[in-house]
């Protein structure tokens, strides 16, 4: 069976113990680490517990995309892509092809697009959850326990405009997520 290791310790309230992961590195438990905590010491030392295995390492923690993938992340997990797909595409298309200025470009549009969709901080999902329902995906009310939007929360998600498409798909290569 494959699995993934989701560190997320904003809802769990923990960080998943780094003995932990290695053990489930070692056992080939696992396939990919999504991690998504925000702590850079953290993020750098499931990096380098990875590197010489089969398991890939996801960056998921938006502010962190373009570090995480110049420190080795295979990829990137973020909830904003639901959104926006096409800004997270660009960081990774630049982080492969070593243009830093396009990557921290699009850095600076994924922050953007976190910021406002993260009105409801700290129940910042109902922000996206609105956002998704603007653009047409379920309802836009969030489920209990999460309250919805205020007006000036969700006026402001409905002033933002989504970035443009990509005029192309671009493939992931072959090793992006290590089997």
């Amino acid at each position: 069976m494959q699995m993934l290791a989701y560190n997320i310790p904003g809802f769990t309230g923990s960080n998943i113990p780094l003995p932990a992961l290695r053990r489930m590195v070692e056992m080939d438990w696992i396939t990919a680490v999504k991690e998504s905590s925000g702590n850079q010491a953290y993020f750098a030392e499931v990096v380098d517990l990875c590197r010489d295995s089969d398991t890939a390492v996801m960056q998921g923690h938006e502010p962190h995309m373009a570090w995480g993938l110049t420190l080795g992340a295979a990829g990137v997990v973020p909830v904003c892509a639901n959104y926006e797909p096409q800004t997270f595409v660009r960081i990774v298309t630049a982080a492969r092809e070593g243009d830093r200025h396009a990557m921290e470009k699009a850095q600076a549009r994924a922050d953007l697009v976190r910021d406002t969709l993260s009105v409801a901080t700290p129940a910042w999902l109902a922000g996206i959850v609105y956002a998704m329902g603007a653009l047409g995906f379920g309802t836009g009310r969030p489920i209990p326990p999460l309250g919805p939007l205020r007006a000036a929360q969700r006026q402001r998600i409905d002033r933002f405009q989504p970035a443009p498409p990509l005029p192309f798909s671009i493939p992931p290569p072959a090793d992006t997520l290590k089997n």
